[in-house]
């Protein structure tokens, strides 16, 4: 998983903030190599301009697998009153008011589940609430 956090000024991939690499899960505890740094990521930076293109409220996002049931995301998104839009290879589909953002992925492309946030202390909450809801 990555986390990635922009300004509503932002225009650009370089203006994105995003921890270098990936953020995991090291004997329970989540552990990055380095601090955010802007330009960081370029996939995650281009899927957060894209969403704010349909939600400019939203300036934070981040990344998780998504697992294999499409039914129980979308019914997850239902009981918590999220918006979902659904994205093929990081497209995502035009949606007023984005949460969360399902790419189901294909042949070499890694299937993820996006969720989004207007801050970065929101979109922790959101994304315990969605992983507490999803298990």
């Amino acid at each position: 998983m990555n986390i990635a956090c922009c300004l509503d000024s932002s225009r650009s991939t370089t203006e994105v903030a995003a921890f270098p690499g990936r953020v995991t899960i090291v004997e329970n505890k989540l552990r990055h190599h380095e601090t955010p740094t802007f330009g960081a990521s370029n996939h995650l930076a281009n899927m957060l301009l894209a969403a704010r293109t349909h939600d400019k409220a939203k300036n934070s996002i981040l990344n998780i697998h998504p697992g294999n049931d499409r039914d129980a995301v979308e019914a997850m998104c239902e009981d918590l009153d999220l918006n979902l839009t659904f994205a093929q290879k990081g497209e995502i589909s035009a949606h007023q008011g984005i949460d969360v953002i399902l790419d189901e992925g294909t042949f070499g492309w890694e299937p993820a589940l996006y969720i989004l946030a207007h801050n970065p202390l929101e979109l922790v909450d959101r994304m315990h609430r969605i992983i507490s809801a999803l298990n």
